[in-house]
């Protein structure tokens, strides 16, 4: 996830990519680390099966997207002129329990991007969507808790 929002934030406004890049690729060379570790770790199991694939030009998953991120920018304007800095970073957290794209390209168009806000937002979002995943996938996959854990 971090690189795809690196490659995504470089893509709309690569102004912030000075201040951003080096935090989320050391959040991905963490992430591949503890993943490497799972994978050492649980060499045993051999079972390969593979997911089911969905067609990625569906449009309802767009159309979700377009809604969510209309609705990200409209709420993330009004807590930014009602609650200041402070609710803009306490929206990110509450933000990363959904798809967290959205509320980045709500935060990072527009001429105030280099505002000294909007790279600990995005931090705080995708954190806040990493602990959200862990906690999805521990309740979905009871057998796998204390490794999540």
């Amino acid at each position: 996830m971090n690189l795809r929002i690196l490659i995504l934030i470089w893509l709309i406004n690569d102004s912030i990519i000075p201040v951003l890049a080096w935090r989320l690729v050391l959040l991905f060379f963490i992430g591949v680390a503890l993943s490497l570790r799972i994978i050492w770790r649980s060499s045993t199991n051999t079972e390969n099966s593979v997911p089911t694939l969905q067609n990625p030009f569906e449009i309802r998953p767009a159309m979700a997207f377009a809604a969510l991120f209309v609705i990200l920018s409209v709420v993330t304007g009004i807590v930014q002129k009602s609650f200041g800095d402070t609710g803009v970073l306490g929206l990110s957290t509450i933000v990363g329990v959904t798809d967290v794209v959205p509320f980045i390209l709500s935060l990072i168009r527009g001429s105030d991007a280099l505002s000294k806000i909007v790279v600990p937002a995005i931090i705080i979002a995708m954190l806040s969507n990493t602990i959200a995943r862990g906690a999805y996938f521990a309740v979905l996959s009871p057998t796998n808790r204390k490794e999540t854990a």
